[in-house]
């Protein structure tokens, strides 16, 4: 029987989270600027099959959400006044993003288009 050192398992997953960890918000703020520049974002509400295409100015919205989450997310590797800024940058741009696209889409006044 083979015996796992929780030492080097240790050393072996904090090495992958380093290198994969630095690699989100980059993903993130990718993703937010390509709904900006296309103008549209496709997302499956719920369990179904069926897609949902948002358009402008709510898929602006979308976009602006995932590059101030991204920027949320890069404050949590950092220290100092930087950290500081971009926390509360990203965390009030987030929120209210997430705040004005959920009540748009609550209230029936979401732009919608065909799926692609």
């Amino acid at each position: 029987m083979k015996r796992i050192d929780t030492a080097g398992t240790r050393s072996t997953t904090s090495r992958i989270v380093r290198t994969l960890g630095a690699l989100v918000p980059p993903g993130l703020a990718a993703y937010g600027l390509w709904i900006l520049f296309t103008g549209s974002a496709s997302y499956r509400p719920g369990r179904g099959d069926r897609t949902r295409t948002l358009l402008p100015p709510d898929a602006w919205l979308a976009g602006l959400f995932f590059v101030f989450l991204a920027m949320l997310v890069a404050s949590l590797g950092m220290s100092g006044r930087k950290e500081a800024w971009l926390f509360r940058v990203g965390l009030g741009g987030s929120l209210f993003c997430l705040v004005t696209e959920g009540a748009r889409q609550l209230l029936g006044i979401a732009a919608y288009g065909t799926p692609h």
